[in-house]
């Protein structure tokens, strides 16, 4: 397969040159950078990339320098001790790899919760600490983008990323200040403080977020570019409401709150809502969301194969 070099936005997707390589960098929807693709976070990049490892000289370079550099962990030693005395000795390059290959369970261990750690020797002396805090996010960020290209992680649903501000509640007490993370095919992934999370949401059976739907509600849009143009006309709190028209509720019956590597020490819940689960009077406005995702998805997914025909989401 010939890269269509010609293509602007696939040149800034996979051109090296460009710099658009690195998990952590991404297709900016508004300037703001509160809307992004990013490659991982799609099946059909993580496909398109693995085609061009080896005929494309400088991503085959780019790749094989972060592998190595990856490697180099497995020369830098830890040891953890558990609750049992036990004492189990890693390499940072296993810690990096159990955690997100969710590999702990074989040793007793929770990546969030804090045990005793050492960086010296097996005789100490011991830090308390979680495995989770020893990570970097960057080259943890290399980890997942290796092992995704590498098929050692399942390759994710198209989502794209946020950085908005919304309000986030039980349906019987105040919000408060939460953060729309991702949208995606199937629902909206949502951060909340979990101290707050345990105390006014975790027991309720329905919650609520107030969401302006208006951002999603886009013309026919051709190219990446007209989306773009869009959304530049949007302020940076493009998403925030608290207008009683602009609350969704959900229920709470198969929500399943789920921590995450604490990079920024935030202690905050993931809760994934799937839009089924949304009352169905706010139907409409779901599914204006649910259009959105669809028809940026084709808009990736045009940019990545420019000459073939348009596929189906």
């Amino acid at each position: 397969m010939k890269r269509p070099q010609n293509n602007p936005h696939f040149a800034s997707l996979f051109n090296p040159s460009e710099g658009f390589i690195q998990v952590g960098e991404e297709i900016s929807f508004n300037e703001n950078k509160n809307m992004v693709f990013s490659w991982p976070d799609f099946a059909d990049a993580c496909d398109l990339f693995q085609t061009q490892i080896l005929p494309d000289s400088a991503l085959h370079n780019l790749y094989e320098v972060k592998r190595s550099h990856n490697n180099k962990l497995k020369n830098i030693p830890l040891w953890f001790k558990t609750q049992d005395g036990k004492i189990h000795s890693f390499s940072m390059f296993e810690l990096y790899e159990y955690c997100i290959l969710n590999k702990f369970n074989d040793y007793s261990l929770d990546p969030y919760t804090q045990t005793s750690i050492s960086f010296i020797s097996a005789k100490g002396p011991y830090k308390l600490m979680a495995p989770s805090e020893c990570l970097n996010k960057e080259i943890y960020q290399d980890f997942v983008m290796i092992y995704l290209l590498e098929n050692k992680l399942p390759k994710r649903n198209f989502r794209i990323r946020l950085n908005a501000k919304v309000l986030f509640g039980s349906v019987e007490n105040e919000p408060t200040l939460a953060q729309l993370q991702q949208i995606t095919d199937d629902g909206l992934l949502f951060s909340v403080n979990s101290d707050f999370f345990a105390k006014n949401v975790a027991q309720s059976e329905q919650a609520k977020f107030y969401l302006n739907p208006e951002v999603f509600k886009i013309n026919n849009s051709g190219t990446i570019n007209d989306l773009q143009k869009f959304l530049a006309s949007k302020n940076f709190d493009f998403m925030y409401s608290s207008k009683k028209e602009h609350q969704f509720t959900f229920n709470m019956t198969h929500i399943k709150p789920q921590s995450s590597f604490d990079f920024f020490k935030d202690k905050n819940v993931y809760i994934f809502v799937k839009y089924g689960s949304i009352e169905s009077s706010k139907a409409l406005a779901v599914s204006e969301i649910e259009k959105f995702v669809k028809t940026t998805k084709l808009l990736i997914k045009d940019s990545l194969f420019p000459f073939s025909t348009k596929k189906s989401a």
